[in-house]
């Protein structure tokens, strides 16, 4: 899996961030810098722990022992795993559930806490996804937690400027990216492209 491949991949991953964070700067009366840095700081590390955790989950020696022997089967797992995660997105965004905006300035860090590992279950199974194809730990964490970065500051002035209507299409362009990307990495290693 190329440098591209991995960026699209955890964009995609970090536009669920994005959308929940656009329904937090919808209730907030005014950016400030500490908020900004609690959210990115919790954000950021639950994608990339989790990323990280998806990607130790092929060392348990069951599955690392079966990874050698049906190399196509696990790449088409991990294809599929991108692409069903696309799909819940694109779900998400299709649903569209009300959210009802009322200010609230409060700073809970046990309830973003929780918001962050939700939204990182599926940087978990990204990073299944990611071992499986063998691709660099190391650029899987750069480029997730650079991107995650980039989505809890957008997501939050998203939100507090324009309100929440913007979260799904957030989900719906993370959708499609990570639907992108699944098709791209099945043909690549299928030889097709």
């Amino acid at each position: 899996m190329n440098l591209s491949e991995i960026i699209l991949i955890c964009a995609g991953l970090s536009l669920d961030v994005f959308a929940v964070l656009v329904c937090r700067g919808a209730l907030i009366s005014c950016v400030e810098k500490k908020r900004m840095g609690i959210y990115c700081l919790i954000f950021g590390v639950a994608q990339v722990c989790l990323l990280v955790l998806g990607n130790l989950v092929t060392w348990i020696p069951f599955v690392a022992a079966f990874s050698g022997r049906i190399e196509i089967f696990w790449k088409t797992i991990s294809s599929a795993i991108f692409a069903l995660i696309g799909v819940y997105l694109l779900s998400k965004a299709i649903a569209g559930k009300p959210f009802f905006e009322s200010r609230d300035d409060s700073i809970q860090i046990l309830s973003l806490i929780v918001l962050a590992l939700l939204t990182g279950l599926d940087a978990f199974f990204a990073g299944i996804g990611f071992a499986i194809l063998d691709t660099s730990l190391q650029t899987e964490m750069i480029a997730m937690l650079i991107i995650t970065l980039c989505a809890v500051i957008t997501g939050v002035y998203t939100g507090y400027r324009l309100g929440s209507e913007q979260r799904t299409k957030a989900y719906a362009i993370g959708g499609i990216l990570l639907v992108i990307a699944a098709v791209e990495s099945f043909l690549r290693f299928r030889g097709m492209i």
